[in-house]
């Protein structure tokens, strides 16, 4: 397959996931938390951001997400009372605007966590792997 075709679906449509993030949520929430993260970064780009507070419709998430008005509905119900976003309707016709909480900051101790926790089972595997090499030359002699 010429590499060109695959260039749309590799490097374009992703959205990065905090593993901290899948694990204290789930896939769902932690894919719609994720998506507002992009839709805030990218209206911080445009200059766009009122008082933390940006919009995304229902309709732009269906089109980035695939998920449905009804589908959406539970999952922001579910990221407002955890405190993670605070949903707010202006304007005529309403508009629903996210502000993002400062409880999003735990998101990144948990992946540090994680990280040291990785960092620290590969440094005693590889501790592991140096005392059977260790233990098979003294078998040597």
């Amino acid at each position: 397959m010429p590499k060109k075709d695959i260039e749309p679906i590799a490097v374009t449509n992703y959205i990065a996931i905090s593993r901290a993030m899948i694990i204290k949520l789930g896939c769902a929430d932690a894919i719609v938390l994720s998506d507002i993260f992009e839709r805030y970064r990218y209206w911080c780009n445009q200059g766009k951001v009122i008082c933390n507070a940006f919009y995304y419709t229902t309709e732009d998430m269906e089109k980035n997400l695939g998920l449905t008005y009804k589908q959406q509905l539970p999952i922001m119900k579910r990221l407002e009372s955890k405190g993670y976003i605070q949903i707010i309707k202006c304007g005529s016709p309403a508009k629903r605007y996210f502000r993002i909480l400062d409880k999003i900051y735990e998101f990144r101790t948990a992946d540090e966590e994680i990280q040291e926790q990785r960092a620290a089972k590969i440094k005693q595997k590889k501790m592991l792997a140096s005392q059977k090499t260790s233990n098979d030359i003294e078998e040597v002699y």
